[in-house]
């Protein structure tokens, strides 16, 4: 049917758009040929089961029919979130996916972007056709299926919306099962779990003395900070400096017991030059 409409609205405006007589001729002998051809005929018309109006499933799941579950993904959606309206602004807000399906069975994923909340909210609704109709049980091959059928390589974009996809239909398949995520990848490998981190912020060496009292407090063992002024340009090597010294602040107020990382957001060279400046230091109270 898509196409019919293609082939009909080129016939229709190839006078405007500057095609020649004989490339008008061939578009509307196309259009006619195609509404000749009845949409069930047509290699483009989603396949039907027998229950009247139900879509068999995406490309690729008529070969699964006979090995798969019954349950079945019927609906997609995909929410921004967002906190701090000024982040909302800069199109930062939290991306969440829900996928629902015919047993009233859901799962939740997130396919958060930072900068591009736009963008990956657009891409997940672009693999619904790859989605809809699909057995949640089969992860992987849906999983293969919006990678590699997406055609062009992937990316941040790409990538993100996949992963929201993938975490919902993992939270399907367990909850099916009545397993965690944990066990269904081949369980626990650590009797202590998986550590973390709590991101932090502290300026003042009072302020981070504080803070290291609330962490241990808390049972948590490792922080990361961000260094102040270093997401803007760096013209000189000052801020490098300013920036070790703020991370000498950061193990003074924390002590030799919490762990801590700094965030460079993507900037290998600024970790290069830190860590350069670092070394430098390091080596110098070595060898006065």
């Amino acid at each position: 049917m898509r196409r019919r409409q293609m082939l009909g609205a080129l016939a229709a405006g190839a006078g405007t758009l500057g095609f020649s007589p004989r490339t008008a001729a061939a578009f509307a002998k196309d259009a006619a040929i195609a509404e000749l051809t009845s949409e069930a005929d047509c290699a483009c018309a989603a396949p039907q089961d027998a229950a009247a109006g139900a879509v068999a499933g995406p490309p690729g799941f008529a070969p699964f029919a006979p090995v798969t579950s019954k349950l079945r993904i019927t609906d997609m959606k995909v929410f921004g979130v967002t906190l701090d309206p000024k982040l909302g602004r800069a199109d930062r807000p939290y991306v969440f996916v829900k996928i629902e399906t015919n047993q009233g069975v859901f799962g939740w994923g997130e396919a958060t972007l930072e900068g591009k909340a736009s963008a990956a909210m657009a891409c997940v609704n672009d693999l619904r056709d790859l989605v809809i109709g699909s057995d949640p049980m089969q992860v992987e091959h849906t999983y293969q299926l919006m990678y590699i059928g997406s055609f062009y390589r992937g990316g941040p974009v790409l990538g993100s919306a996949i992963s929201g996809i993938d975490q919902a239909i993992w939270d399907i398949r367990g909850k099916v099962l009545g397993l965690p995520v944990y066990d269904m990848l081949g369980g626990a490998i650590d009797p202590r779990g998986v550590r973390g981190y709590y991101h932090a912020s502290g300026r003042t060496l009072s302020e981070i003395k504080e803070l290291a009292g609330k962490t241990k407090e808390a049972g948590v063992t490792a922080l990361k900070f961000q260094l102040p002024d270093m997401l803007e340009w760096i013209a000189t090597g000052e801020k490098i400096v300013r920036a070790v010294k703020h991370m000498e602040t950061l193990r003074e107020g924390l002590g030799p017991d919490l762990d801590f990382a700094v965030d460079f957001h993507a900037r290998p060279s600024l970790f290069r030059a830190v860590y350069q400046e670092l070394r430098s230091r390091h080596l110098a109270s070595q060898h006065p």
